[in-house]
């Protein structure tokens, strides 16, 4: 199985844990590992795999998410609880994508990096990427796949 689909079935498995149904929204080629969404958690993928996976959002897109993985309760900010829970979210999609792949070197991924900022534009890789845009409700998520 390719990477591009464990990360659609992980995204499809994961998100409704917290009440969240993702609907696949589209996807695209980018010539190299770029974001300018406000928010962002960053996994790199190593042994048996080399690149980096990057989840985006708009931030209230990833207050939707923090306030669902919270069970409901109001988030106000991204604080460190909220950046938190966006990290986990990342742990939580990468590892089961990875497994899914059945590789025979067991691949490993980093700890996450939660990247925010308004106006930001992060350029991770010039290695090409896949974007797997998601929609839950009005709120959007992307998923950025760069492997060398």
């Amino acid at each position: 199985m390719e990477l591009r689909n464990t990360f659609e079935a992980a995204v499809n498995e994961t998100l409704p844990m917290f009440g969240l149904t993702p609907v696949f929204a589209g996807e695209m080629e980018q010539p190299g590992l770029t974001s300018a969404n406000p928010v962002n958690v960053l996994i790199g993928l190593t042994q048996g795999l080399r690149g980096n996976v990057l989840l985006g959002f708009s931030r209230p897109s990833a207050v939707r998410v923090v306030s669902s993985m919270m069970g409901g309760m109001p988030v106000e900010s991204l604080d460190a609880m909220a950046k938190s829970a966006l990290g986990e979210l990342g742990n939580l999609l990468s590892a089961s994508a990875v497994l899914k792949l059945n590789n025979p070197v067991p691949i490993q991924i980093s700890p996450p990096t939660v990247v925010l900022g308004e106006r930001l534009f992060l350029m991770i890789s010039r290695v090409p990427s896949r974007v797997l845009q998601f929609r839950f409700d009005q709120d959007q998520m992307t998923v950025r796949l760069s492997v060398e």
